[in-house]
């Protein structure tokens, strides 16, 4: 028998190797399904949000997801975003890991993982390296091709370096700065989350260690694993599209995900831009909770796997 080469994918950058190798602390609230009972619902929702971005961004999905699923939901902050600790090695495979930390120190399984951008690949990241703990995914905007960061997130890393800089001691003033970078209305509390005025501290400072998500930017264009045999995730997978979808670009995307995860589905939503998640947050949920409802019989209906033997509990792709 031929000797099998290795699952994941040669990295292009220099890789940041801690020494304690200690995972950090995950920051993280949950939305409970039942918020009159001391039980836990079974398969859990676990929502990760996107580069630069915080669980905060992810409430709004994540509290339709709980009421309509009648499903525990977890928000996490991702390493070096929001509350969460920070870590000089940013990477998907690293992500997964604390993501698997938390699934484990909380005793979750059989989860469902729901992320947009930087959490989506995350989650097919784990979904594709331990499938045990995985019972399905959504994927806002998101795909396991290799894609560069778009130069809107480079701008932005600039001007949280010019707000340190600037030493200035109001939010507000902080705002100004970043509005000067991007002008975008609906953008404007998404920047504004990741600065912050401290007690012990005269002036507004970022709260992400953008020097360490700026080394990170290679990385997050990446995806872990390679095209393989072992390298498939045969659980059920929703991929959420958007017009003109920079993420999921044509059939580059669509091949992507279909060598990745072959019991999926691409949905297309009414929507342009990059902030699905954050801006069309009903949308988005509507089109999860469809599919989470019962992730096999839509996949049958989208015609991405057919029952076998009637009544049966057997799929095919």
């Amino acid at each position: 028998m031929a000797k099998q080469g290795p699952r994941f994918m040669p990295p292009r950058r220099s890789v940041f190797v801690e020494k304690d190798k200690i995972n950090p602390t995950i920051a993280w609230e949950s939305y409970s399904a039942s918020p009159d009972s001391q039980s836990r619902s079974e398969n859990p929702i676990i929502v990760l949000h996107g580069f630069l971005g915080c669980r905060e961004e992810m409430r709004p999905i994540s509290e339709i997801l709980a009421r309509e699923l009648k499903r525990d939901v977890y928000l996490l902050d991702l390493r070096n975003h929001g509350a969460s600790g920070t870590k000089w090695r940013h990477d998907y495979l690293q992500l997964a890991l604390d993501v698997q930390g938390f699934t484990r120190d909380h005793e979750l399984e059989n989860v469902t993982l729901v992320g947009t951008q930087m959490g989506a690949k995350t989650a097919m990241t784990l979904a594709l390296y331990n499938q045990d703990i995985v019972s399905n995914i959504v994927a806002i905007d998101s795909s396991p091709a290799w894609k560069e960061l778009p130069t809107c997130y480079t701008r932005w890393l600039d001007a949280y370096k010019q707000v340190l800089k600037m030493r200035l001691e109001k939010i507000s003033w902080a705002a100004r700065v970043m509005f000067y970078w991007d002008s975008e209305k609906e953008l404007r509390t998404f920047l504004k989350r990741n600065l912050e005025l401290k007690p012990d501290h005269p002036f507004v400072r970022p709260r992400i260690p953008q020097n360490i998500l700026w080394q990170a930017r290679d990385a997050m264009a990446e995806f872990p694993f390679k095209p393989h045999e072992l390298n498939k995730f045969h659980g059920p997978a929703l991929f959420l599209r958007s017009r003109n979808s920079y993420y999921i670009p044509g059939s580059e995307g669509e091949d992507a995900i279909s060598q990745f995860f072959p019991t999926s589905h691409i949905k297309d939503l009414d929507y342009e831009g990059i902030h699905m998640a954050t801006t069309a947050p009903e949308q988005v949920a509507q089109a999860a909770v469809e599919f989470l409802r019962n992730p096999l019989e839509y996949l049958v209906e989208n015609q991405q796997v057919q029952p076998v033997g009637g009544k049966d509990l057997a799929w095919q792709v």
